[in-house]
């Protein structure tokens, strides 16, 4: 049930760009899905069904089994959420990397003395990082299949919003 964590790590460095080209990409017909709507509903259910397989521990649904139309699909926004009892699955490639500020203050003592050593009393500039981290996440904007992903890894996702489009490869 939770093997695609695992060979994840494994997949990744093997010709992103190749696997990349081979999907279908977004190319018209953009829509926001009403939240009251059938498909927006699909969406929301297919995650909830989801979460419910981790919780029974039985097999994860499929995509395909919810949305028949290979030629349509979406972005979400969404909240992930990295439930505390799933964690130990997680925490050696935690799902959805996100743009992070660091700051002085949320440097360890030890790498601030460092930098005070050899650079005196300039201050430490803030850096932006891509980090992997079990942090929950609100407002992230997602494509559906990245969402499915970290779905099937255990990751908690909440539809807020959507927008569907036409695919093709």
């Amino acid at each position: 049930m939770y093997t695609i964590c695992n060979d994840l790590i494994n997949v990744l460095p093997i010709s992103l760009y190749g696997s990349a080209m081979s999907l279908p990409l977004p190319c018209g017909d953009y829509e926001f899905l009403d939240s009251g709507g059938e498909e927006f509903q699909s969406l929301v259910n297919y995650f909830d069904e989801v979460e419910q397989s981790h919780q029974e521990k039985r097999e994860v649904p499929q995509w395909s089994s919810h949305f028949k139309d290979e030629t349509r699909g979406y972005f979400i926004e969404a909240d992930v959420i990295y439930p505390p009892e799933r964690h130990h699955l997680m925490k050696d490639y935690p799902p959805c990397p996100t743009s992070t500020e660091f700051k002085e203050e949320d440097t360890s003592p030890y790498y601030r003395e460092a930098w005070h050593v050899k650079n005196g009393d300039r201050k430490m500039p803030n850096s932006t990082k891509l980090c992997a981290n079990l942090v929950d996440k609100t407002n992230i904007v997602l494509h559906s299949e990245a969402a499915i992903t970290y779905a099937r890894c255990g990751v908690r996702i909440i539809v807020k919003r959507a927008l569907a489009f036409k695919q093709d490869r």
